[in-house]
């Protein structure tokens, strides 16, 4: 999954990323960090209104909040994500928790993943 990460830093600047989340070295940190299995952030879906839910196409302004039931999810928990993009990415150096204690407000945007089109013949191997 790709995301684009903006973070909005007490000082006034501003540090940006884009690129993968959740992959294999992430998700082993989350787990070590948080104690808990990477599949619980692996059904995104379930617990934020996303782009491609109904409910935000009729009511833009849920894209981004926690859908009933989201009460599990911690805000942490996507934030730590977003830190690890961005300190690959070089937007940041400092370790975690020093970084967190600058941020003052953070804005996560997921690109959908491309969809084949059933209307398209799919490549053959060896063609």
């Amino acid at each position: 999954m790709k995301a684009k990460v903006s973070v909005q830093l007490f000082d006034g600047t501003t540090q940006e990323a884009e690129g993968a989340v959740f992959g294999l070295a992430d998700r082993v940190a989350f787990e070590r960090r948080f104690q808990i299995p990477a599949a619980k952030m692996s059904d995104l879906e379930r617990w934020i209104y996303m782009d491609e839910d109904p409910e935000v196409k009729a009511n833009p302004e849920l894209k981004g909040r926690l859908k009933p039931g989201g009460e599990e999810f911690r805000e942490e928990w996507l934030i730590y994500f977003s830190y690890r993009l961005l300190r690959r990415s070089g937007g940041t150096t400092d370790d975690y928790e020093v970084w967190l204690e600058k941020v003052d407000d953070i804005e996560v945007t997921f690109e959908a993943e491309p969809v084949a089109n059933p209307t398209e013949e799919a490549p053959q191997p060896g063609a």
